[in-house]
């Protein structure tokens, strides 16, 4: 067991979790942006 399997390891993991994070925003910013477009609609 190597430190550089260990700053893999950890490397992997933020690359996953940046992944997850940046799906979440751009869910949201959809969300977002749809309850918008309902908002309109409905004037």
């Amino acid at each position: 067991f190597t430190i550089g399997v260990l700053f893999g390891s950890i490397f992997l993991i933020l690359l996953l979790m940046e992944m997850q994070i940046c799906q979440l925003g751009r869910r949201m910013l959809e969300e977002k942006r749809d309850k918008e477009d309902a908002g309109r609609r409905k004037r």
